[in-house]
């Protein structure tokens, strides 16, 4: 703006300036709320086991728990 301004041009020149800027930056943030949503719609559903569960559930499937192998096993219809 100061430049803008420095080289003469007139408030009306600054607005329309001002207004364009605006404008990209609202179809900026348009375009990167979009590719955010398509990131999201990427991501698989269901549950995400952090480390310790997954040895968790492993220890219990050795173990023979009937619960543990239908979870390992839905996990296994799953994929």
């Amino acid at each position: 703006m100061c430049a803008a301004l420095n080289a003469g041009k007139t408030l009306s020149d600054c607005k329309s300036i001002v207004d364009k800027a605006t404008e990209e930056r609202a179809q900026q943030r348009e375009e990167w709320k979009q590719k955010r949503e398509e990131r999201k719609a990427e991501k698989p559903d269901g549950k995400v086991y952090t480390e310790a569960e997954v040895a968790d559930l492993i220890k219990r499937v050795i173990a023979g728990d009937k619960e543990a192998m239908d979870i390992v096993n839905a996990m296994g219809k799953a994929a």
